[in-house]
């Protein structure tokens, strides 16, 4: 990963500041922002005006959803956090993870052609398979809270990695011929990220993010198994309601699924 040309390709395209770290091998880029922020809760201010991110070579604890180990071998892949702060408190990273999803799927989209679909809360498909994921995670520094935005995407994922993987998975290198050098992924996601957070900040979740989401959405309308602690049931997957929390039809009725424990999966995938 090239921090320069990094740095310079996101200034140039959002026109802001961008504070960014390249670390070798690490534990886990969403663990070192936090790091950062409980060491320096004054540079809240400095945040709201820059971008500001980690990213890392390698993690050796990188962690996905439902605290599921993210493989993250060296010099492969994208992994990244970016550090939002969040003026309206914790309650305003409402949908937050579904508009990263869309950043991150355009950007794909405009540097490789790739077709990204996205699977709620968090994951990046294509062609069913998974080529990344987002965790969302908050933390507080003095007074302010702030979204810690995590991002994996493979890349070219190694022979002895792509093992250890324990679902169907796809790496930008399998999705084309030429498949771009991870600095241009990185500055690519970086950039867009930033620029949907802009629009985040002034209109929240509304209609016209919620439509680029659902645009999306290969489950909708189709019949899905919803499990968590609480529940297991069969139901068919109507989208997200203006919360982004999943809508599900089922025997008894419409439910509402916030993303917390949950996993859905396509029924004919599901056992």
């Amino acid at each position: 990963l090239d921090e320069s040309e990094i740095e310079a390709l996101v200034v140039a395209r959002t026109r802001r500041p961008c504070a960014l770290a390249v670390l070798g091998i690490t534990g886990s880029t969403n663990d070192d922002a936090r790091d950062a922020l409980s060491k320096a809760p004054a540079q809240g201010a400095l945040l709201a005006e820059q971008t500001h991110v980690i990213l890392a070579e390698g993690q050796e604890q990188g962690r996905g959803r439902r605290g599921r180990p993210w493989q993250s071998p060296v010099a492969s892949n994208v992994y990244l956090t970016q550090i939002e702060r969040l003026f309206g408190g914790p309650d305003s990273a409402r949908g937050l993870s579904l508009v990263v999803g869309v950043a991150v799927a355009e950007a794909l989209e405009r540097l490789h052609g790739v077709d990204v679909a996205l699977k709620w809360p968090n994951d990046l498909l294509v062609g069913g398979r998974k080529l990344g994921g987002i965790l969302i995670e908050l933390a507080q520094a003095g007074t302010s809270y702030y979204a810690l935005i995590g991002v994996g995407i493979n890349v070219r994922v190694p022979v002895y990695a792509g093992r250890e993987i324990d679902q169907a998975w796809i790496d930008l290198e399998a999705c084309g011929e030429s498949p771009p050098r991870r600095s241009e992924v990185a500055a690519a996601l970086i950039a867009s990220i930033a620029e949907a957070l802009e629009t985040f900040r002034a209109t929240g979740f509304d209609a016209r993010l919620r439509a680029r989401w659902q645009a999306r959405d290969p489950f909708f309308g189709r019949r899905v198994r919803v499990c968590s602690h609480e529940a297991d049931f069969v139901g068919t997957a109507q989208g997200i309601d203006p919360s982004g929390e999943l809508l599900v039809d089922t025997d008894l009725g419409r439910r509402v699924i916030g993303a917390g424990e949950v996993s859905i999966r396509l029924l004919e995938d599901a056992s």
